[in-house]
């Protein structure tokens, strides 16, 4: 027992090293960073963040909105096909389902090229945020159809006939019955697609020109060319400040969720 605790521990140590490195890194100045790099002493430079702010503000809105949008009409949309898929049977439901699963094993830089062209050449939606969001709610409902599928299955019909008897529609039984139950698996679901979509980086850098539009993945990539040029100019306090405020929102939304979360995860563990 002791010498897993040890080895937890140590684990820990090992996962949060580096975040709490960047958060030191972030509070010094150049001769700081340079001559007591690995010092915790003051004085600390909260200044920095204050000037990284004005430089990646405008990601990390494209990239909230850009998320919150994906994760959104990724969870209707997903709702909407797995319901159908587990409760109704329909002439070649099975093929439709397995053609939309094999989608996850083929990678992603297979169809990168001809998503590109469908995008820009012909629907020319070039430089737009819904040329960024548009494919990734696409991609990233396959994982939530297969998940939802086998938890609608799960369900018992005899609350869908108790439903039908009342005189409630499909779309009632979705809204009212399916959707609640399944309401942890789907923010959890979501909160993980949301996840992808902020750390996605080469689909936005191929499809967004205005770097005003860019999302913080790619944003950032350009973050220290906005602090100095050169590594005698860089202000490195400012550009670990930068990475520190680009990682908060994602850690508050996970911590804010992480009821919902776990209970998403044991719900798909117990009617999986």
């Amino acid at each position: 027992m002791v010498v897993v605790k040890v080895l937890l521990l140590v684990m820990a140590i090992i996962t949060f090293y580096p975040y709490l490195m960047m958060i030191s890194f972030s509070l010094k100045s150049n001769s700081q960073f340079f001559q007591e790099r690995w010092s915790l002493l003051p004085p600390w430079h909260f200044e920095n963040y204050l000037a990284s702010w004005r430089i990646i503000a405008p990601y990390i809105k494209n990239s909230l909105i850009i998320s919150s949008l994906n994760a959104l009409f990724a969870s209707i949309l997903a709702s909407l096909a797995a319901y159908s898929f587990a409760r109704y049977r329909f002439p070649g439901h099975k093929l439709f389902y397995y053609l939309i699963i094999t989608i996850i094993m083929v990678p992603n830089i297979l169809y990168l090229v001809p998503l590109f062209v469908t995008v820009t050449r012909q629907l020319r939606l070039y430089n737009t945020y819904f040329a960024i969001w548009g494919p990734l709610v696409a991609s990233g409902q396959v994982m939530m159809i297969m998940v939802l599928r086998s938890f609608y299955q799960s369900l018992s019909e005899e609350i869908f006939e108790s439903a039908r008897i009342d005189g409630a529609s499909e779309l009632n039984m979705l809204i009212r019955i399916a959707i609640p139950l399944s309401l942890p698996m789907v923010l959890t679901m979501g909160l993980l697609n949301m996840n992808n979509v902020w750390n996605e980086f080469v689909w936005p850098l191929m499809v967004i020109r205005d770097k005003q539009a860019l999302p913080l993945s790619v944003g950032i990539f350009y973050f220290s060319s906005s602090v100095g040029v050169g590594a005698s100019l860089l202000r490195y306090g400012e550009m670990f400040a930068g990475y520190t405020i680009g990682s908060v929102p994602l850690c508050l939304l996970f911590v804010l969720t992480s009821k919902y979360f776990l209970k998403g995860l044991a719900s798909g563990a117990i009617k999986g």
